[in-house]
């Protein structure tokens, strides 16, 4: 689901600014992300407490990231997951740290817990 999520998000937002693709990143989060987390998301816009992406951490994005997408489940806690995306420009990865619980009949995004920068 994870995979499937950013894929998505990272193509779309590599196609701004066409209509569909903001269609799709409107769109894509309601599909993934519990309401509690897009009702944070929005709470923190809002105040202006947000500086660059939640799901990406960044300002822009670049379709390469596709290839350097990496989903790990963390073992200790069976909630936690770490999404890392790379670029080979700079040579820098952010790991973003995430809870993913289960509704209904799907798993949704339900925290960005939090995320760090480093190089590889």
């Amino acid at each position: 689901m994870l995979r499937e999520f950013y894929t998505a998000y990272i193509t779309a937002f590599s196609e701004l600014p066409a209509t569909d693709a903001l269609k799709k990143l409107q769109t894509l989060p309601k599909k993934y992300c519990t309401a509690g987390l897009l009702r944070k998301i929005n709470a923190q816009s809002q105040q202006g407490h947000v500086d660059a992406d939640p799901f990406t951490q960044s300002q822009d994005v670049d379709l390469s990231w596709i290839n350097t997408l990496a989903v790990r489940r963390d073992v200790k806690s069976a909630n936690f997951y770490t999404v890392s995306l790379g670029d080979d420009i700079s040579q820098f990865k952010v790991a973003i740290q995430l809870t993913v619980l289960k509704q209904g009949n799907s798993f949704k995004i339900a925290a960005i817990r939090s995320f760090k920068y480093k190089k590889y």
